[in-house]
């Protein structure tokens, strides 16, 4: 399930390969760079307490999240036939330490400096959700991917709509 080439060679016709899946893409260049940044700005500021808290609310929601993905129609790198693979597993503990940086950056990090700073991660974090929930393919429509991501309110507005409204609602409350 790495490429189309290898999900047709070992008998799917549909599905969605990792090279192919636009929140690997985004985990590569939006997710850790802010992560990195992140930690090298504010890291030194966040008390134990608050790293600990914060890595269990990521752990929760990152199961959370991908209890969601069990439900996928067609076989994808992450998840087949309703179960994780050994790369969804990875994905777990990958968007728990993700979601525990974001959380200390929006919620244990005072003050914000640069302010911009935080309505950039907003921004790029709403475009990682939309590229993740597959709104590239639906738009370029390769014939391996069965998706309509365009035509799904659950799978994918509700979700980039909920990240911009939590998101730049937050950061507007610290930043103005």
């Amino acid at each position: 399930m790495l490429t189309p080439a290898q999900m047709r060679a070992s008998g799917y016709d549909k599905g969605l390969p990792f090279l192919c899946h636009g929140g690997m893409w985004g985990n590569v260049f939006i997710i850790s760079p802010l992560v990195a940044a992140t930690m090298a700005l504010y890291g030194a500021a966040w008390s134990s307490y608050n790293v600990v808290m914060a890595a269990f609310a990521g752990f929760v929601c990152s199961i959370l999240m991908h209890l969601t993905y069990l439900g996928a129609k067609y076989p994808e790198a992450h998840v087949q036939f309703g179960k994780l693979t050994a790369a969804g597993y990875f994905h777990v503990f990958y968007m728990a330490a993700a979601f525990a940086a974001l959380f200390l950056l929006y919620f244990g990090t005072s003050p914000l400096s640069p302010p911009w700073f935080l309505w950039m991660v907003s921004a790029l974090l709403v475009i990682h959700v939309a590229v993740g929930t597959h709104v590239v393919l639906g738009i370029v429509k390769p014939t391996w991917y069965a998706g309509d991501p365009l035509h799904s309110l659950w799978d994918t507005w509700i979700p980039v709509a909920a990240t911009a409204v939590l998101t730049f609602g937050w950061t507007a409350r610290i930043v103005l």
